[in-house]
């Protein structure tokens, strides 16, 4: 982090966020995630699963601010435009304008650790986290 970034700037950058919003806890929200995939739900095996919904359970205790600080889940904003084994173009935008037409404003893609090599990416509008893809072997962006 460089000393002009603040502790914050992600959470700034996550929406402007409403009064008090920082302290509202973390949610995960299943209903854009991809099932099928190298980086849907089904590419997973048991073992990961279970600690995916673990650690998804244990970030669910923190704040949207806490979150944004845990050490270890960086929290950061992510190009799958430029990422190497991303999703298909004609994946992303169907996505997208799923989204969109649920959420006006989803802002940009987030992608966080949730353990080891595993990767989920999705998108945070304000304390829901909308999963979209799980990446089991951090394979996006290499």
């Amino acid at each position: 982090m460089s000393e002009e970034e603040s502790p914050d700037s992600h959470l700034s950058s996550v929406r402007p966020p409403a009064r008090g919003l920082e302290e509202e806890k973390v949610r995960f929200n299943w209903r854009f995630a991809r099932e099928k995939g190298k980086c849907g739900l089904e590419a997973l095996a048991p073992a990961q699963k279970r600690r995916l919904e673990k650690k998804l359970r244990e970030y669910e205790k923190y704040t949207l601010l806490s979150f944004v600080r845990v050490k270890g889940a960086s929290l950061r904003i992510f190009d799958l435009k430029s990422a190497r084994n991303a999703p298909p173009a004609a994946q992303r935008r169907q996505v997208l304008e799923e989204i969109s037409r649920e959420i006006p404003n989803p802002g940009p893609l987030r992608r966080f650790r949730a353990s080891g090599k595993m990767r989920v990416l999705g998108y945070l509008p304000e304390n829901i986290f909308y999963v979209v893809w799980v990446d089991p072997d951090h394979r996006m962006g290499r």
